[in-house]
């Protein structure tokens, strides 16, 4: 990866930015760490992809899971998808990322 910042007003925050956003787009999820997509999670992150235009349909654990994946994949985060899980750093980006078409 070669990532210029010498241009940027705080390149030290901005590499570490770069690097972070390589990181989550171009990382696999780590099997240990994710959470299963059931309950009030479920329920949250159907809520937030209903807000981005995603929705999970009657709510079942497949239409949640086809949803994400339409998210994921305009997101560029389709190798973090994992059926019935979700990546803490999916979720995360889901939770604090553009809220899309205003």
């Amino acid at each position: 990866v070669d990532l210029r910042v010498d241009d940027h007003p705080d390149p030290v925050t901005e590499l570490g930015r770069l690097l972070d956003l390589h990181a989550l787009l171009f990382g696999k999820p780590d099997p240990a760490a994710l959470r299963e997509l059931t309950g009030a999670l479920a329920g949250e992150v159907a809520g937030l992809l209903a807000t981005r235009g995603y929705p999970a349909g009657d709510g079942a654990p497949a239409a949640l899971d086809a949803a994400l994946a339409s998210w994921a994949g305009v997101e560029n985060l389709e190798e973090r998808i994992v059926a019935g899980k979700i990546d803490p750093l999916v979720l995360d980006h889901l939770r604090t990322g553009p809220r899309g078409p205003e």
